[in-house]
């Protein structure tokens, strides 16, 4: 079983590969919050993205402010773009950041970042859509 493979196990039935339509979608809409360097770091200068610590962002899920769903987007092209609930991408985040060098967690209210060279998970609240 590849690393994917094992991903995938562990995030069980809320696991769910994009179709081509929804994957273009949230790529434009990552892009709008990325450097314009082409580095693929997200511009945390950007005035559309608020800073949030990860317990507050659990919070707001756990109360229904925001969705628990997330898409899941690495730097690798061989691994596909995915949904699965955020908690369980947080518990599970070990076999995530396994499979590429930078991971990004999207949804419509926040946006997120870990990669596999720092424990650190940087998080911000979307205060508008960009595109």
């Amino acid at each position: 079983m590849d690393l994917f493979e094992e991903c995938k196990n562990k995030l069980g039935n809320t696991y769910k590969i994009l179709d081509a339509d929804a994957e273009k979608l949230v790529l434009n809409k990552l892009n709008a919050y990325l450097l314009k360097t082409g580095n693929g770091s997200i511009d945390w200068n950007n005035d559309a993205i608020m800073k949030i610590s990860l317990d507050k962002l659990i919070e707001k899920v756990a109360s229904q402010e925001f969705t628990d769903t997330v898409v899941i987007i690495t730097d690798t092209s061989d691994t596909p773009i995915f949904s699965t609930n955020l908690i369980l991408a947080l518990e599970n985040f070990e076999d995530i950041v396994a499979l590429s060098n930078t991971v990004f967690l999207y949804n419509e209210n926040y946006i997120g970042t870990f990669t596999n060279s720092s424990p650190n998970i940087m998080l911000g609240l979307l205060k508008k859509t960009i595109c």
